[in-house]
């Protein structure tokens, strides 16, 4: 069983690897513009209002889920449902930009898997800068892991390029 995790690691990482080429390629519309970068981030922002909103509303003692209020039963489940429909509606999108229902959809799940590192890494290097006992050289390497994402962001939205690339019209 662990050689089939090993293989399906190694398998998720090379697609990851070509998915980064071919949209640093400008052969895939990765992110169309910066709106929908954050509509792709968005379904990992709901995630964490949903959880936040859950330990708003309980009462004395931890978060059981055995154990929900009316109202956090309604928070979980909107929470839910909202997180999975915004996430196939990025993929749709990605659908309809790549003019493609396949290249769309692989697309879609990459962006969605790639954003939400991308947000778990830099709320943690952002947490790292603000945090009272971080260290010049902590604080400097979070500085520079920001940059480095911000700058692969700004190179996954590729909308523009890929559509002149190609002689689409982006209307």
């Amino acid at each position: 069983m662990e050689d089939l995790y090993t293989t399906l690691a190694i398998l998720s990482l090379v697609a990851f690897v070509v998915m980064l080429f071919t949209a640093a390629s400008d052969k895939v519309v990765v992110y169309f513009d910066l709106k929908d970068l954050l509509l792709t981030m968005s379904p990992w922002v709901m995630a964490i209002l949903t959880f936040i909103l859950l330990h708003l509303f309980q009462h004395e003692g931890e978060l059981n889920m055995a154990y929900l209020s009316g109202m956090q039963k309604f928070v979980h489940k909107a929470g839910v449902v909202s997180t999975i429909a915004i996430s196939l509606y990025s993929i749709r999108k990605a659908q309809i930009y790549n003019k493609s229902f396949f290249v769309g959809f692989m697309v879609g799940v990459f962006r969605l898997v790639s954003s939400l590192i991308a947000f778990v890494v830099l709320l943690e290097q952002v947490y790292t800068l603000f945090h009272s006992k971080t260290t010049y050289r902590e604080a400097t390497i979070a500085t520079m892991t920001i940059g480095i994402f911000v700058w692969m962001g700004n190179k996954l939205i590729n909308g523009d390029r890929v559509y002149i690339k190609n002689g689409w019209d982006n209307n």
